[in-house]
């Protein structure tokens, strides 16, 4: 468990590496209740580098080759890629995003809460409306664990 204060410098320098998504949950915030953000499960990507670069690709699984307009533009829908410089402050991590899969993300702020749970590291998004459910209040909690 990470110090609420924020993260040690030795958790900090252990970000640096990549890092494969676990689990990617959807919380609502009345509720506590966590269900996985697509039933079929995601696949991801996360890399941070010592220069205070990160790269983030998700997608979900099962994804086939789009054949059509209509596919290609399920396939951008179901995706998730960005990176930027970020800065630790405590335990939140702000992404300054430079370049990113929907353009409407650039140089927008991401930030992402940081905690290690052991070996494994767990980055929640801030509480917000989605436009499918603008009545609910959420976050994502994504699960990542490093890569050998």
């Amino acid at each position: 468990m990470s110090d609420p204060a924020g993260i040690s410098a030795n958790q900090l320098s252990s970000l640096n590496g990549a890092w494969r998504l676990i689990s990617f949950d959807l919380e609502r915030q009345d509720t506590g209740h966590r269900r996985p953000a697509l039933a079929e499960g995601h696949k991801g990507r996360l890399v941070i580098l010592a220069g205070s670069l990160i790269i983030v690709v998700i997608t979900p699984n099962g994804r086939e080759v789009p054949k059509s307009v209509e596919e290609r533009a399920a396939a951008y829908d179901s995706m998730t890629a960005y990176t930027g410089r970020f800065i630790v402050q405590g335990s939140q991590l702000t992404t300054t995003v430079d370049i990113s899969w929907d353009e409407s993300w650039l140089s927008l702020p991401q930030v992402r809460t940081i905690e290690f749970k052991g070996e494994r590291l767990e980055l929640r998004t801030d509480w917000q409306t989605r436009p499918a459910q603008p009545e609910v209040v959420g976050r994502g909690v994504l699960l990542w664990e490093r890569e050998e």
